[in-house]
């Protein structure tokens, strides 16, 4: 099915597998952290493609649980019915924000557990964009930027499917961890929930083969946070982190980026980081390019002092 698509249209969905034994990872860590009865608990995993974690809760022994899928691509969502029909599963082939919208599992799964499609604003029609915006605000009281990628609604909007005390592991991209519009998503795991733990994968540590984005795993749970609560930060493999720290959730503000897990890296003494060459910026936005950008031919026509001048990149579409 995977070669069935263009890279580009895979892309444009999001559609990255999750590497088995990280999932199998992640269930093993996830499970066990919710307390309660003994009862069969529900799991649901929103965009389950192939039904990748099911089969690590199979792998694990795991089977007093009623799992439910969702999967918006119907060539995908008949894997995991094909494979698992002898099983306590449900596949539900929609899109996961209309099934959330309809009500239905509405706070009643203890267990969630997913790898979302980390799809870029560019690729969302603004109309869908804005429709999400206005239900997160609606239900959640947070403000999303219109450039958030698609896992930020994921998130905030599964935030429904939910028990009081339920858990959920999140496989994600790391760019929330840093930027403008991962507010929304910090603010949340502040505010809102009670944060467990952030998992950082080293940045040469890619965990899917067709998609170079640095990924982490934030697990927490659906119960209003505790200021005196410490929570987890790791690096390194997920099950056996090289490094580990603990910090007062009352000291981490949705408001400031989380760079807690850069230090470790940083104190390495033989790497050498780009940070300690250059200057790295996203680009440059002057307001007034034609008199702010000139060529250093115009630039000593008219006799500006090289002090006061700094060289730039063109755009990249002029780069050879």
């Amino acid at each position: 099915i995977d070669n069935a698509r263009s890279s580009l249209e895979r892309n444009q969905k999001g559609q990255f597998s999750t590497p088995f034994s990280l999932a199998r990872d992640i269930v093993k860590y996830t499970v066990p952290l919710h307390q309660g009865s003994t009862e069969k608990k529900t799991v649901l995993e929103p965009a389950c493609g192939s039904g990748v974690f099911f089969s690590a809760f199979l792998g694990l022994g795991l089977t007093n649980f009623s799992f439910k899928e969702i999967e918006i691509d119907a060539a995908y969502a008949s894997i995991g019915e094909s494979l698992f029909t002898d099983h306590d599963l449900t596949v539900f082939t929609e899109d996961v924000f209309s099934f959330a919208e309809s009500g239905r599992l509405r706070g009643q799964c203890q267990i969630l557990i997913t790898n979302p499609p980390y799809v870029r604003h560019h690729h969302r029609p603004p109309a869908l964009k804005e429709v999400l915006r206005a239900r997160v605000l609606r239900e959640l009281g947070i403000q999303v930027s219109g450039l958030s990628g698609l896992y930020v609604y994921f998130m905030l909007l599964c935030d429904s499917f939910l028990t009081k005390d339920g858990i959920a592991s999140w496989l994600i991209p790391c760019e929330f961890l840093y930027t403008n519009y991962g507010k929304a998503l910090r603010d949340y795991l502040r505010t809102q929930v009670t944060l467990l733990r952030i998992h950082k994968f080293k940045s040469e540590d890619v965990q899917f083969d067709d998609a170079l984005v640095s990924s982490c795993v934030v697990t927490y749970q659906k119960h209003v946070p505790d200021g005196d609560k410490l929570v987890k930060f790791t690096t390194g493999t997920f099950d056996s982190p090289t490094s580990s720290r603990d910090i007062p959730l009352a000291s981490i503000s949705p408001e400031e980026k989380w760079t807690f897990l850069d230090e470790s890296e940083k104190s390495t003494p033989d790497r050498l980081l780009l940070e300690n060459l250059f200057q790295v910026t996203r680009g440059l936005a002057t307001g007034n390019n034609e008199f702010f950008i000139l060529s250093r031919e115009k630039a000593e026509a008219k006799g500006i002092n090289p002090q006061f001048i700094v060289p730039i990149l063109p755009g990249p579409r002029y780069l050879k």
